[in-house]
């Protein structure tokens, strides 16, 4: 027996519901840094959402004597520093997943498989389980994925890099002793994001995701190495490898390798906050289906999504590489 409307739409506002409800992955991980800015009246591709920022208020009278005030001064308002809101704007456009590598297309869903689905559902209210035996988990992923990865590649537009050693892109070799990073090469990178006056989190740390092959080298320093070893989680951060001269890290195996100097490069992002951004209109990261279901035999699903992306702020981000194996 075919799947009626009714059920497909039953099916379909579950899955939506438990999309909303689900956490990403813990490998997915720079959505928690971005900018980000919902706005009700914006709908669809065409319409724009705008990000603010609230930069710093300068380097101005850092010297005793400018801010000394006796009974005798008046403050008044002439030397008024106003609250300044830098706004970037972002066009949202459609996007939708998942790929099949050649073009954007929908998840097939067999009316046995969405039947036998509903049936446990309605036995046992797991809807974490429904959601997972008609793809919902596997839609969910794949956006979550391609999110990350978009966030992940605006942050890696920066012009700011580190190789081992600081050496030039021109001189990296898989064969020197600098093809490694270590931690004397993270010392160095704190000393340019404070001397460059990047701003730290809220807590106090520069943020770091790696690939697996830095975390790799940087655990043959016998300090980090113990630092991950004695780290206790901090119940406000998931996921996190450890804390380590001034930097927090996360370890996440969606950091593509890159190429410099025709050698393969494991590229981790070092930053401040307010690097990058997006917006989203009044329309949420959504299920559809495909109503043409060849005769209700199937369920074809994709997820869509109106989002607008943007670097805010390249300056405070950093590549840093590792080469060798």
């Amino acid at each position: 027996m075919a799947l009626t409307t009714l059920e497909s739409e039953v099916a379909l506002a579950q899955l939506n519901t438990a999309m909303q409800l689900i956490d990403p992955q813990p490998n997915y991980l720079f959505d928690q840094f971005a900018m980000k800015n919902i706005d009700s009246g914006a709908f669809s591709d065409g319409d724009t959402v705008k990000i603010n920022r609230y930069p710093m208020l300068g380097n101005n009278g850092l010297t005793l004597a400018a801010r000394q005030l006796s009974e005798t001064n008046t403050v008044g308002t002439a030397n008024t520093t106003r609250q300044t809101v830098q706004q970037i704007s972002v066009t949202l456009e459609e996007y939708m997943g998942p790929h099949d590598g050649t073009g954007v297309g929908p998840l097939a869903v067999t009316e046995k498989a969405m039947r036998q689905a509903m049936v446990r559902y309605l036995n046992t209210g797991d809807m974490l389980s429904f959601f997972n035996s008609i793809g919902g988990m596997g839609l969910k992923n794949d956006h979550d994925k391609w999110h990350d990865r978009v966030l992940s590649d605006l942050m890696r537009t920066t012009t700011n890099k580190l190789n081992p050693d600081s050496v030039a892109d021109g001189s990296t070799a898989t064969t020197s002793t600098g093809s490694k990073i270590d931690v004397a090469d993270l010392e160095t990178l704190k000393e340019e994001m404070q001397s460059a006056l990047v701003p730290t989190f809220p807590d106090g740390f520069y943020y770091a995701v790696i690939p697996p092959r830095m975390e790799k080298h940087l655990k043959q320093d016998a300090d980090f190495k113990e630092a991950c070893f004695y780290y206790k989680p901090d119940t406000q951060f998931k996921g996190v490898l450890t804390e380590f001269g001034g930097f927090r890290f996360w370890t996440s195996t969606n950091l593509p390798p890159t190429t410099v100097n025709s050698l393969t490069a494991y590229e981790g992002l070092f930053f401040g906050p307010q690097v990058v951004g997006y917006g989203e209109g009044n329309v949420p990261l959504n299920i559809r289906r495909n109503v043409n279901d060849d005769y209700a035999r199937f369920m074809y699903l994709i997820w869509q999504v109106y989002r607008g992306y943007s670097v805010l702020d390249s300056r405070f981000c950093y590549k840093v590489r590792t080469f060798a194996a």
